[in-house]
């Protein structure tokens, strides 16, 4: 297992909050990557190799803060690897 993380900014026009995502990464049984992030529930993806499953899960876990930032109510992301 290898975990790295993703720093997620939510940004409004008075104020931004930042939060650290944590990405688990998982050798696949079939072969590849198996990605997910256990703090966005359903966030996960698959790639053959780890930098595919590296970008596969980054590009995850921006759709899914675009997601619900309407329901946060913040009109702008910002996704950063750190």
């Amino acid at each position: 297992m290898l975990v790295k993380h993703f720093c997620g900014t939510l940004r409004s026009m008075d104020k931004s909050k930042t939060k650290l995502i944590t990405v688990i990464y998982e050798p696949a049984e079939e072969g590849g990557y198996v990605a997910y992030a256990p703090s966005l529930p359903g966030c996960n993806t698959q790639g053959e190799t780890l930098e595919e499953a590296e970008k596969n899960i980054s590009e995850a876990v921006k759709l899914y803060l675009e997601e619900i930032k309407d329901f946060l109510r913040f009109p702008c992301l910002v996704m950063e690897k750190i």
